[in-house]
């Protein structure tokens, strides 16, 4: 038998790895979180709930206000004073050959007239729990706190059952949040102050079993009844040559999914904020984000936000 030297055992390990990756390095799940996704901690049970408000019923829970210019008055619906259309709730995976396609410089997701890179999961009526060992509950700074102004958010948005004000929801049970250096926030009016306030942020969760199994629940109100199929599974999904398995968790309106070819000019409010409102029973502040400047050319006006 052969006897291989340290200098030959550490080229066959190298052969055998993805590119970029070490025996000391495991794998990471990295969520990118889109637009309108709101963040609650549950320092309880040490995980982090990710909301995403339900913009498909007619009107509203709560009056929307200007925080500047472009104000609307008391007693106007958030929905109809604010513009808030229509959202839809996608999970963006890898998947040659899958319908999307992505153009990382911008940011867009297209349908492309080839075979694709990217697919996608609808997520309206369901939610995703990724287990771990526990979460840091410390937020950017640059996810506006709503609850500083308005008091906890109903605490039964953590529970069991899907709530009236909400249509999809995210659960990580391990992992910490940060901001993309490479994705400037533009900056905004809010909360009496000029402020960065971010359109996407990433979740980092590390997979002890170096690759991702997953699955979707039905996500059902309280009283209705399960069903066969309430749980399905997902494509397992390997590391990229980095070492990482990314999802993207797009909470945006139905035109903006897939990305319009043709951006029209955007509005300098953020209106589809008000949305995040009716995760309260009575919110003192529904004040709206206006913008003040854009940082490396990005300007949209779909915000996350968080409570507690």
């Amino acid at each position: 038998m052969k006897h291989l030297t340290n200098h030959e055992n550490t080229r066959q390990r190298e052969a055998v790895m993805p590119e970029g990756a070490t025996g000391a390095k495991p794998a990471v799940l990295k969520i990118r979180f889109r637009c309108m996704c709101f963040f609650v901690p549950d320092e309880k049970n040490k995980r982090m709930h990710v909301l995403m408000p339900d913009t498909t019923r007619e009107g509203s829970c709560h009056s929307a206000t200007g925080n500047g210019d472009g104000g609307h008055g008391a007693g106007e619906s958030a929905a109809s004073a604010a513009g808030v259309e229509k959202h839809v709730v996608r999970v963006i995976y890898d998947k040659p050959g899958g319908r999307l396609g992505f153009v990382k410089e911008q940011g867009l997701v297209l349908m492309p007239e080839g075979g694709g890179v990217k697919d996608f999961i609808e997520m309206e009526g369901w939610e995703l729990v990724f287990p771990g060992n526990g979460v840091d509950s410390t937020l950017p700074v640059q996810i506006p706190d709503l609850s500083a102004t308005n008091g906890p958010v109903n605490p039964a948005l953590l529970g069991a059952a899907r709530q009236q004000s909400v249509i999809s929801r995210v659960v990580m049970e391990g992992g910490k949040c940060e901001v993309d250096e490479t994705e400037s926030a533009a900056i905004w009016h809010f909360q009496d102050t000029d402020q960065p306030l971010a359109q996407e942020v990433v979740w980092s969760i590390p997979l002890e079993a170096g690759k991702l199994s997953w699955q979707r629940k039905r996500f059902r109100p309280e009283g209705e009844a399960p069903a066969e199929g309430d749980v399905e599974e997902l494509p397992e999904l390997l590391p990229n040559a980095a070492g990482n398995v990314e999802l993207v968790v797009q909470h945006v309106t139905a035109t903006d999914f897939p990305s319009p070819r043709d951006k029209a000019d955007p509005d300098t409010r953020a209106g589809h904020f008000a949305a995040f409102y009716c995760l309260f029973d009575e919110p003192a502040d529904t004040s709206i984000p206006v913008f003040v400047e854009e940082e490396q050319g990005r300007f949209i006006t779909c915000i996350t936000a968080r409570g507690s």
